[in-house]
């Protein structure tokens, strides 16, 4: 079709309607195409016990498995501890995070009843790896027991790069050394 007919069956503002439409389309489908999800194996050791019973400062307190989007700014972390003969449990779901200069963080803060629970993770990506810091700091009181939990710390996370098949294998492990490897 020419351009002569194609402007006798559309006005130019709904040519340029269709075109921006089409851009938008366009742009939408190519960010989604490059979206790159890590996938990451990360061993926290404790840092800093402020609040609670914990291992020695240095000593592994526990494992992160975790997927972060790269472009759409989110991550989900599964957790394991030492020792564990159950899967990893999901800590935290599908959360969005800031870029930082170095990497990106994450700041939770949330309150449900009796129960809080404040996180904070400032992930530093190196050339090859990412390393974190975590804050943490637990309230909880189980409703079926009345079992009271209070939680203090300070971890450092050493990650590594996995691919997807070793992400999914991980998430259905259940016997864990008392190291996490």
């Amino acid at each position: 079709m020419n351009l002569k007919k194609l402007r006798k069956n559309y006005s130019s503002k709904q040519i340029m309607n269709k075109f921006l439409l089409f851009l938008i389309l366009n742009l939408f489908f190519i960010k989604n195409l490059f979206a790159e999800i890590n996938y990451l194996y990360c061993i926290e050791t404790l840092e800093k016990a402020r609040i609670g019973v914990f291992p020695n400062k240095g000593e592994v307190e526990s494992a992160a498995i975790i997927e972060h989007d790269d472009i759409k700014n989110w991550i989900k972390i599964h957790s394991v501890y030492p020792l564990s003969e159950k899967i990893p449990f999901l800590y935290l779901e599908k959360t969005r995070v800031e870029n930082t200069e170095l990497g990106f963080k994450i700041d939770l803060d949330e309150k449900s009843g009796k129960n809080h629970r404040k996180d904070f993770y400032d992930f530093i990506k190196l050339e090859n790896k990412i390393i974190y810091k975590r804050s943490a700091y637990i309230n909880y009181t189980n409703p079926s027991n009345g079992q009271f939990i209070l939680l203090g710390y300070d971890n450092i996370g050493d990650c590594e790069n996995i691919d997807k098949k070793k992400y999914k294998s991980l998430l259905k492990q259940k016997s864990w050394s008392s190291n996490l490897k």
